[in-house]
């Protein structure tokens, strides 16, 4: 009985060891993202304000994150939806869709 009991007590052991190694997800900052997004958005030569939170963002394909776009001047904010399309270590593509006024 002493025998089963410490062979169950290493298998739980084990279990929990296993269930406690996890792969951490590349990130990148909310500013390096917005950065890279309003690059994208630039339309006769007007470069909008993008604004992506404040939380490292993981780089995992298809992993959507919501930023808010501005333009110098005028005080509509709309709504832009990112994408991650692409990953290839901290090398990253997107989609970037802008919400309708």
């Amino acid at each position: 009985m002493k025998k089963l009991l410490s062979i169950a007590a290493t298998a739980v052991l084990l279990i929990g060891l296993c269930s406690c190694t996890a792969k951490a997800n590349l990130t990148v900052t909310p500013a390096s993202l917005a950065s890279n997004v309003s690059a994208s958005l630039v339309q006769n030569g007007v470069k909008p304000d993008i604004d992506c939170g404040k939380n490292s963002i993981d780089l995992v394909v298809g992993n959507v994150v919501h930023c808010d776009l501005t333009v110098s001047g005028d005080p509509t904010v709309l709504d832009v939806t990112v994408k991650i399309t692409e990953v290839d270590g901290t090398n990253y593509q997107f989609t970037a869709d802008v919400a309708n006024k």
